[in-house]
C-alpha cells in the first residue's frame, strides 16, 4: 500500500514510537511503501533541526543525520506538485495533500486536525496512525509497544492471558466500534 506520512508522524515515530513507530515498522517490514516529496522532506528537516526536539535526539542516541538517513531510506521520492484545496484551513498542509496525488497514496497519515476534518481528499482517506493501523492491518495484535503479527499458521488469538482490561476500539468502514473486555489472569 501506498502512504503519505505527515511530518508530525515521522517526528512521533522516530523520536517518541507508540502508534506512529508501529507505522515505521510497517514500512521496515516492506507492508507499506512510504513516499515524500522534495518539499515534506525539506519540512522535516527543518523540524528535526528544531533546539527543542535535540534534547530527545540526544537522550535516543540518535543524530540528526541519522535520523534523516532513516526516513530516506524508508520513502520512496515523488514529485513536488501543487494542488488546489480551497476547503484546506491551513494552506501549508497543501504540500502532503499534492505528494499524495503524485504519489497515488492509498492513504495518508497524520496527526494533524487542519487535514483530519477533511476525512479524504480526491478519494485518498485522511487517518491518523491508530486509525490507518485499525482499518488497514486489523489482523496485527497490538500490545504495548510492540506491533507483533500472528505466526504463520496460528490462529488469530482473541485475547491473551494477562492483558488485564481496558477498552478496545475497531474502526470498520469508517465506524467505531468500542467495547470493553475484562480478561481473567488467573
Amino acid at each position: 500500500m501506498r502512504v503519505v506520512l505527515d511530518v508530525n508522524v515521522w517526528i512521533s515515530g522516530l523520536l517518541w514510537g507508540g502508534v506512529p513507530g508501529k507505522t515505521l515498522r510497517l514500512a521496515r517490514n516492506q507492508q507499506i511503501t512510504i513516499f515524500a516529496s522534495e518539499a515534506l522532506l525539506l519540512e522535516l528537516e527543518a523540524t528535526l533541526s528544531r533546539e527543542k526536539f535535540q534534547p530527545r535526539l540526544q537522550a535516543r542516541g540518535y543524530t540528526f543525520e541519522y535520523l534523516m538517513s532513516v526516513v530516506k531510506e524508508f520513502s520512496n521520492f515523488c514529485p513536488t506538485t501543487s494542488v488546489d484545496a480551497p476547503q484546506l484551513r491551513d494552506s501549508k498542509d497543501n504540500k502532503i495533500l499534492a505528494a499524495a496525488i503524485a504519489a497515488n497514496a492509498g492513504a495518508i497519515v497524520t496527526g494533524d486536525l487542519d487535514l483530519l476534518v477533511l476525512i479524504e481528499f480526491n478519494g485518498i482517506p485522511i487517518l491518523t496512525p491508530q486509525d490507518f493501523l485499525s482499518c488497514y492491518f486489523p489482523i496485527y495484535i497490538i500490545k504495548q509497544n510492540a506491533l507483533t503479527p500472528p505466526l504463520e499458521g496460528t490462529p488469530l488469538p482473541i485475547w491473551e492471558r494477562g492483558w488485564g482490561r481496558g477498552p478496545i476500539s475497531l474502526l470498520v468502514y469508517g465506524i467505531e466500534l468500542r467495547t470493553a473486555i475484562l480478561i481473567s489472569t488467573s
